[in-house]
């Protein structure tokens, strides 16, 4: 199944899903992975720490986000419970959450969707397909300014990796 498709899908089935919030995502797999390539952050391939998986997810975010996050957000929504299983429904419970986050590639997105959620002025997620809108809002809320990753970056990586694919 092709990357696309699988973004995509996996929105689809946690209610996640916006043409702005899909393009986001292929965005945030293709200028942090590269669509795959690589499923490890650079330097931290044979160690712990660093981000996992096609769209480079931390340990501390991924943990906030199922964690804490989710908690607060059914707490305080009781409706929201249903998406909290969707994401989790990915999950595979034989695996850790270290070859989860690298190999699971629908959990990683779904992980990585809900960290765009929990920000606060995107949802809904409608603004359209501007790419450059598309790397700012990658670089505000996901790379943050603490990342080296550029809006120009975004950019060309997009259009290198998700243009492509149309």
């Amino acid at each position: 199944m092709s990357i696309k498709i699988l973004v995509e899908d996996t929105l689809r089935y946690i209610e996640l899903y916006s043409y702005f919030s899909n393009e986001l995502i292929l965005g945030t797999i293709a200028v942090e992975s590269e669509f795959g390539k690589y499923r490890r952050q650079k330097g931290f391939e044979n160690r712990k720490g660093g981000a996992y998986g096609i769209c480079q997810i931390e340990m501390k975010t991924h943990d906030y986000l199922i964690k804490e996050y989710l908690q607060t957000l059914v707490i305080a929504q009781p409706k929201k419970t249903k998406l909290k299983e969707k994401i989790l429904f990915f999950y595979n419970k034989e695996k850790s959450k270290e070859d989860n986050l690298t190999n699971n590639d629908a959990y990683n997105i779904a992980v990585c969707r809900l960290k765009y959620y929990s920000c606060p002025f995107l949802e809904p997620l409608n603004y359209g397909n501007n790419i450059q809108e598309l790397g700012y809002f990658w670089k505000k809320y996901y790379n943050t300014n603490l990342g080296k990753g550029t809006i120009k970056d975004f950019v060309t990586k997009y259009n290198k990796y998700v243009l492509d694919l149309q």
